[in-house]
């Protein structure tokens, strides 16, 4: 739960959250996500050049180019209404199905990523932390 300072933040919280509820067609969520959240991979320089590589597939799995594809993660869902509704709904629905592999990221123990073609959606789960990766046009 987050602490409020203010009346006005509680009345703004209170509309943002009676809004997102209302996003239940499908893609709502992922084309608000679009116009509303603002953090793509491709923003994100990318301090390995491995990751590079991981965030190209990443892009070419997902059908769009890497500068288009959204995420949200376990570390910073909760800083942002928008994007804790994102995270949690994904976390409800995501079904990975096909693994996504590269020549430096290969399933371990520790390290999975996975796309949901339903949802089109991938998944990174590396020891814990979770991020999924989608564009304007995944349908959640």
């Amino acid at each position: 739960m987050k602490n409020l300072q203010t009346f006005q933040e509680f009345v703004n919280e209170s509309n943002i959250n009676l809004e997102l509820d209302g996003l239940v067609n499908e893609g709502a969520l992922a084309a608000k996500a679009d116009k509303d959240l603002g953090i793509y991979l491709g923003d994100m320089d990318a301090e390995d050049k491995s990751y590079e590589e991981l965030y190209k597939t990443i892009g070419d799995t997902l059908g769009a180019d890497i500068s288009k594809v959204m995420f949200v993660d376990s570390e910073t869902n909760d800083e942002d209404p928008l994007s804790e509704k994102i995270y949690a709904t994904l976390e409800k629905k995501f079904k990975g199905k096909t693994k996504v592999q590269t020549k430096d990221f290969q399933f371990t123990q520790g390290w999975q990523c996975w796309h949901d073609p339903n949802l089109n959606v991938v998944s990174i789960d590396d020891n814990g932390f979770e991020a999924y990766y989608f564009t304007k046009d995944s349908k959640f």
